[in-house]
């Protein structure tokens, strides 16, 4: 992505899917998922939270991603992990 969004374009931006990564019994990162209220899809690892993390959380922290100056995926290191896809009900709710 080129351009940062405005708090008001990360706000209409989306959630398409929502990942707690864990590696072996260890939680690792959220990984989330986002339709940009550009059109575009982007993808984002979250490793400042914790595993317990809120809903409302992770859109803080989606919202940080689009708008300050973080990187959107880290290419994550080969280890044995599972993903399970949280807060389903939630998918197309508005970041902000």
């Amino acid at each position: 992505m080129a351009d940062l969004f405005t708090v008001a374009q990360a706000q209409s931006s989306s959630i398409l899917e929502v990942r707690k990564i864990v590696a072996g019994d260890t939680f690792h990162s959220w990984k989330v998922q986002i339709s940009g209220s550009d059109g575009q899809e982007y993808r984002t690892r979250i490793k400042t939270l914790d595993g317990d993390a809120s809903l409302d959380d992770i859109k803080g922290a989606a919202m940080a991603h689009l708008t300050g100056s973080e990187q959107y995926y880290v290419k994550p290191t080969a280890v044995s992990s599972s993903a399970t896809a949280k807060f389903t009900d939630n998918i197309g709710d508005k970041l902000g």
